[in-house]
């Protein structure tokens, strides 16, 4: 197979404004202040939280208490969350969590990109939470009622 120089040239751009594209197009969500281990860890207490699942919901808050070492009503908080005794205690502990991690994005401008704030007006203590998907995911009342809530501000 042979190739003209220009066409050759043509294809080379091609193929390099095609990568360069694709790379955009899959990039990141923007980081959020070095808070993403934090989130990513308070994440997962959320999603054992919302399967009622305590033993899940504890192992993760461990991993949040030491992303979270540098803020301390968020670490104690998930220190809390990792001594439960039941399902009911974590969940008062993750509000305390929830209102730390939440106040520490909302004084970054850029901390909210890729987190969803929500809010349950059943649930007892602080009612709000964040998750990475938009879809509810109620973590105070679980399998109970899953979907117990709405969209709220990301404000403490």
């Amino acid at each position: 197979m042979t190739t003209r120089p220009g066409r050759t040239l043509a294809m080379a751009l091609a193929i390099g404004l095609l990568l360069v594209g694709g790379a955009a197009m899959a990039a990141p969500t923007p980081a959020t202040s070095g808070l993403d281990p934090a989130i990513d860890a308070y994440v997962a207490v959320h999603a054992g939280l919302f399967a009622d699942d305590l033993a899940a919901a504890q192992l993760a808050a461990s991993k949040l208490g030491s992303t979270a070492k540098d803020h301390a009503d968020l670490a104690r908080a998930a220190g809390a969350i990792a001594a439960a005794k039941d399902v009911a205690a974590a969940r008062a502990a993750f509000g305390d969590a929830s209102k730390a991690l939440i106040t520490l994005i909302a004084a970054r401008p850029e901390g909210a990109h890729g987190v969803f704030a929500f809010k349950c007006p059943m649930a007892k203590g602080y009612q709000k939470w964040i998750q990475r998907v938009d879809t509810l995911q109620n973590p105070y009342m679980g399998q109970r009622m899953p979907s117990c809530g709405t969209h709220t501000s990301l404000e403490p």
